[in-house]
């Protein structure tokens, strides 16, 4: 038997990320545990190798296009784009995060979620995720209420 520690947290993460795929499951943990060695797994580890992307990844890159500002949201996206993190996967937390918005009125959403459906039909039909990442967040920038 394989004397893998964890804690309850990180086992109910780890269901949670598996989708309840016992195989999955196994898959992630052995995985973890070879990176951390004779260590505790903990969720982080189960995180980054189940290839979950992390809620700051969408939220820095939300706050980028708030300050209506080309360099600022294309360097956050040079840096997301770096850790390999696909597009595709990251959309949904951006979805979550502009819908959650109170500053954004309707049509302001649904100008950004429009952006962010096209950009996943486009990446589906094999779009660069790239210029995809770079026309959503140019939408969402553009759409953003200026700060006063």
């Amino acid at each position: 038997s394989e004397k893998v520690h964890c804690d309850q947290k990180t086992l109910k993460l780890l269901i949670k990320v598996s989708g309840g795929d016992l195989r999955r499951c196994i898959t992630i943990l052995q995985t973890a545990e070879s990176v951390v060695g004779d260590e505790s797994v903990t969720s982080d580890e189960v995180l980054e190798v189940a290839g979950v992307i992390p809620d700051d990844v969408p939220s820095k890159l939300l706050e980028a296009c708030k300050l209506k500002n080309f360099s600022s949201f294309q360097q956050e996206a040079e840096e997301t784009i770096a850790m390999g993190y696909p597009v595709l996967e990251l959309l949904p937390g951006l979805v979550t995060l502009i819908v959650d918005e109170e500053t954004f009125n309707d049509k302001q959403r649904s100008t950004m979620c429009i952006a962010i459906a096209d950009a996943e039909r486009n990446l589906i039909d094999g779009a660069d995720e790239w210029l995809q990442l770079l026309n959503v967040l140019s939408t969402i920038s553009q759409n953003c209420p200026r700060k006063e």
